[in-house]
């Protein structure tokens, strides 16, 4: 009712703003001078725990259109029809990551994306916070030159959106199998569900055949036959490990080896339309990496970190419940094996019982990769262990140390964003920058890498 009776203000010109709304979308109707300037800060990923958990297991599918949505209805609020005109900024590190890659401008509609680029190609020639304001008022002010180079923009980018079949034939499929759940016809909607899942196409998306596999899991669940509900859950968490762990966790499959690093830099930049992007993503995947942070958010920071610098990086135990809280794998012959233990304080040192859990991480390790060699690293704030944990030939990433790579990393992300080249090319420029930076595996092991006093 407040926000309802703030819109209102606002529409009669009694209120000039301005008026903070947190993930509200719906029935906000700003035209004309009721709103000329409208930002959005941070991905608009929704408040309800549905929504959130929709967002957590299917982040790279078909969700992606679900957030595009939300994208186009957001900054829709201040532009109520083709006369309208209203400045948009989009802010927040996820927001300006996930506008930059090209499969989520894929889920926008053509005069969405036309204007994106005009908007991404103007900030690139704003150099100085004075020059803001200027720009702004360009659009406000209708400048002739503005307009005009909007309209030709716009004109070029008409084109009628090609329909998704597969889209509109999944969600007929899911339609159908909740009809058929609803009225206890539960064997012909897990049928429903299973067609979908057997189909060639679909099974390309992964994260959709999980999704499949954890719906039809509830169908079972509910008609009491437990062991195959169960079957189903191992077969959406095997695929993508943030669904509901099943009660047994499905066993640890070695992961394939590692293709070389800068190749696996490269691929990453170039998912972005907008290179720039990828730099606000590393922002947030990076940020827990510090000593305040859980456990879980570090190791996840970890993992991400890891995946960054090219590495295959896995967490076995959280998933798994056997090996390390981070793995490592790269292109030379050894992977790093970590156990994170940054919640201890500075003079804690690394115990016996905490070297321990790093040695037998390492031993399920070689079980797992009979063959490859290993680095025992532990992620603590200091390299000190008591005497009884002995740990000759194991390192420490300090937490300084940690800061100190993730920055080795970003700058080599930032000299990527702008290198120029085509893939070949920007991978021989990679492999130098790694190589200088000493973010090879070797380099890594000797420059931010500890032995223990």
């Amino acid at each position: 009712d407040a926000v309802s009776q703030s819109v209102e203000e606002m529409q009669a010109g009694k209120s000039f703003g301005p008026l903070v709304m947190a993930s509200r979308y719906d029935g906000i109707d700003l035209a004309g001078n009721s709103c000329r300037l409208l930002i959005m800060d941070g991905l608009p990923q929704g408040t309800s725990d549905y929504d959130m958990y929709r967002m957590n297991v299917m982040a790279n599918s078909s969700v992606n259109s679900l957030l595009a949505q939300r994208v186009e209805q957001g900054i829709g609020r201040g532009t109520r029809g083709g006369a309208d005109f209203c400045v948009v900024i989009l802010t927040g590190g996820k927001l300006v990551g996930w506008i930059g890659r090209k499969f989520n401008l894929d889920q926008l509609t053509a005069s969405t994306r036309a204007q994106l680029k005009m908007g991404q190609e103007i900030s690139e020639e704003v150099t100085k916070a004075t020059e803001v304001l200027p720009t702004v008022m360009k659009c406000l002010e209708r400048d002739r030159d503005w307009v005009a180079y909007h309209a030709s923009e716009l004109a070029e980018a008409a084109q009628a959106a090609p329909v998704d079949q597969l889209a509109l034939t999944i969600a007929s499929g899911e339609r159908k199998a909740f009809q058929q759940q609803r009225m206890g016809q539960y064997e012909p909607a897990l049928a429903t569900l299973d067609k979908l899942i057997g189909d060639p196409e679909i099974a390309k998306d992964s994260e959709r055949v999980a999704w499949l596999s954890a719906s039809a899991a509830r169908i079972a669940y509910q008609m009491g036959d437990e062991p195959r509900g169960q079957r189903l859950q191992i077969n959406a968490f095997t695929v993508n490990n943030n669904h509901c762990p099943p009660k047994q966790r499905p066993q640890y499959q070695p992961r394939p080896t590692p293709g070389k690093q800068s190749e696996a830099i490269v691929k990453r930049l170039m998912q972005y339309d907008r290179r720039g992007s990828l730099l606000a993503d590393f922002e947030d995947a990076i940020s827990d990496l510090v000593p305040h942070a859980s456990a879980r958010r570090f190791e996840t920071a970890l993992e991400s970190l890891g995946s960054y610098l090219g590495f295959d990086a896995d967490r076995p135990e959280q998933i798994h419940r056997v090996g390390p809280d981070v793995l490592w794998r790269t292109d030379a012959p050894f992977d790093f094996v970590i156990e994170a233990k940054n919640e201890k304080q500075d003079e804690n040192p690394l115990y016996k019982k905490d070297h321990a859990q790093l040695l037998e991480a390492e031993h399920w390790f070689h079980g797992a990769y009979p063959g490859r060699e290993s680095v025992r690293v532990s992620a603590l704030p200091e390299p000190v262990a008591d005497k009884k944990a002995t740990p000759i030939g194991t390192f420490a990433l300090r937490l300084a140390d940690a800061t100190r790579l993730a920055g080795a990393v970003r700058e080599i992300l930032t000299e990527m964003v702008v290198a120029p080249g085509d893939e070949a090319a920007l991978r021989v420029r990679c492999e130098e920058l790694l190589k200088q930076a000493k973010l090879k595996p070797d380099g890594i092991k000797s420059t931010f890498l500890k032995p223990f006093a």
